[in-house]
């Protein structure tokens, strides 16, 4: 049975905000744009068609404590090892800085800007060319 590549998917996340007006209904309280999400969601159906059994594609959804946690501390153990301590120490700022970001088996493919598509593409095929 051969092993599936993990492509990790960071949406942009959204400072939450600071107005007592907030609700849940206002939309305010979002940690992910519409746009970013929808894109995430795109590229994650491309990446599934186009490799199909050869990659497992986790898009981390902020509203869920664990993948806030697991985001932040991925990232900042990114940014610690850039030489970035300063924005690392703060886990709002580091995932606010920091995405949206993608990693391919354990490798950074992005931070802070979404690269194009042809570059997961590349780098994908790269992770399937060393598994095999």
């Amino acid at each position: 049975m051969k092993k599936k590549l993990l492509v990790e998917l960071f949406p942009k996340y959204l400072v939450q905000s600071e107005s007592t007006e907030c609700s849940p209904q206002s939309g305010c309280c979002d940690t992910v744009s519409n746009e970013s999400d929808a894109e995430m969601q795109e590229l994650k159906q491309r990446l599934l068609e186009k490799f199909k059994d050869q990659v497992i594609v986790q898009i981390y959804n902020y509203q869920i404590h664990l993948d806030l946690v697991l985001t932040q501390k991925k990232l900042t153990s990114i940014l610690e090892e850039r030489g970035l301590r300063a924005i690392a120490s703060n886990a709002e700022k580091t995932i606010q800085y920091a995405t949206p970001a993608v990693i391919v088996n354990g490798k950074l493919l992005s931070l802070a800007t979404f690269p194009r598509l042809e570059e997961i593409y590349q780098s994908i095929n790269d992770e399937i060319m060393i598994s095999t």
